[in-house]
């Protein structure tokens, strides 16, 4: 007899609950989120959202209060529509945010039910409202531009793909520091560094050259072209897989890295080759040349100049000898400044079979 009243208890909650859920119509459906900093503690906030109207543009709407959650409670104000965060796939900080720490302003998007980890995020160069917000003559390709940026990351070579998820990993592991693209605008949207973060909160930004050091140090190069050049002409290779290794051999008082690089890439443009298979030799010393040069502009700028990392040398001091990161992780920054490197590059350049093609002899 008991099951009949706790049957209805269980039907009353179900309609209780799905009465109180908005419907689909009524919620803001998220596609951007942009997070700046203003004096005082308090932030704005700017999302791009899909239209109200079959025929509508894509909505840009900012909201102020003195968090995340407070300032969007300002823009479901303004919009008559409860945000829904779970189509978001973009997360933009302004610089500001950087600088002060982003520890305040994620907290809401790692702890929302709705957000997803997987959200690829960006540093603003200068406010995220400036990325996100449309121009008045080109709105809808900035759409397209903003929506290509997940894309652009990882595709290039060039930048530093990023997630809520890494955010967290970067913060919270040994001697990691996290990376987030930077983008700017200037005509157009764009990738144009890398920001290193230290306990979340700003510590250098690399170049284009030196963001290509750390993406051959953590392996995440999945793809790109470097032009190699010398008196035979220019060669344009293309990457296809890097495999680091990374030891630690030192102590405390002389910490020291044992790094193998391995470069693997195929030719896809070429002057000309007048004797193919010993261009390959000497295209390969180039590729690993310019490989070993990209890694030393990276260390010079995050490791001996700013005591930062995101590749993961002192997972591999935790990993290879515990007791000396014991000693030396309360003061990892300054021994990273003066730690030693020592780096080989093993590059091969795939033949397939260039050796038979007429312009080559």
């Amino acid at each position: 007899m008991r099951r009949i009243p706790m049957a209805i208890c269980v039907m009353f909650c179900a309609v209780l609950f799905s009465a109180c859920a908005p419907e689909l119509y009524e919620r803001l459906l998220i596609s951007a989120v942009g997070v700046d900093a203003l004096e005082g503690g308090s932030c704005r906030v700017t999302v791009r959202a899909a239209p109200t109207t079959e025929n509508g543009r894509e909505l840009c709407v900012s909201g102020e209060g003195e968090s995340v959650p407070a300032a969007m409670e300002q823009i479901a104000l303004h919009t008559g529509k409860a945000p829904l965060y779970s189509h978001n796939t973009i997360l933009i900080f302004g610089h500001e945010c950087a600088e002060k720490g982003l520890a305040s302003y994620l907290d809401f998007f790692i702890r929302h039910y709705e957000s997803r980890p997987t959200v690829h995020t960006f540093l603003a160069e200068h406010t995220a409202e400036e990325i996100l917000r449309p121009d008045a003559e080109s709105g809808a390709e900035q759409e397209t531009q903003i929506a290509e940026l997940t894309e652009r990351a990882g595709r290039t070579g060039l930048s530093v793909p990023a997630t809520i998820l890494s955010l967290v990993q970067g913060t919270r592991g040994e001697g990691f520091g996290a990376a987030l693209p930077v983008v700017k605008r200037d005509g157009t949207v764009r990738l144009y560094a890398t920001a290193l973060l230290e306990d979340l909160k700003l510590r250098c930004t690399l170049s284009e050259e030196e963001t290509r050091g750390l993406l051959f140090l953590d392996g995440t190069v999945k793809e790109g072209e470097i032009v190699l050049e010398d008196v035979s002409g220019r060669t344009t290779v293309n990457l296809q897989k890097v495999v680091p290794e990374i030891h630690f051999l030192g102590t405390a008082e002389d910490p020291i890295f044992s790094v193998t690089l391995s470069v693997a890439g195929e030719i896809s443009a070429a002057d000309c080759f007048e004797n193919p298979m010993g261009s390959f030799a000497r295209l390969e010393t180039l590729l690993s040349e310019r490989v070993l040069d990209y890694v030393g502009k990276y260390l010079e700028q995050a490791a001996f100049q700013n005591g930062t990392d995101a590749a993961g040398f002192g997972n591999a001091v935790f990993r290879e000898a515990p007791r000396v990161w014991e000693e030396i992780s309360g003061s990892w920054p300054e021994a990273l400044k003066k730690a030693v490197f020592q780096i080989e590059v093993k590059s091969v350049i795939d033949r397939v079979e260039e050796e038979d093609f007429s312009l080559l002899h």
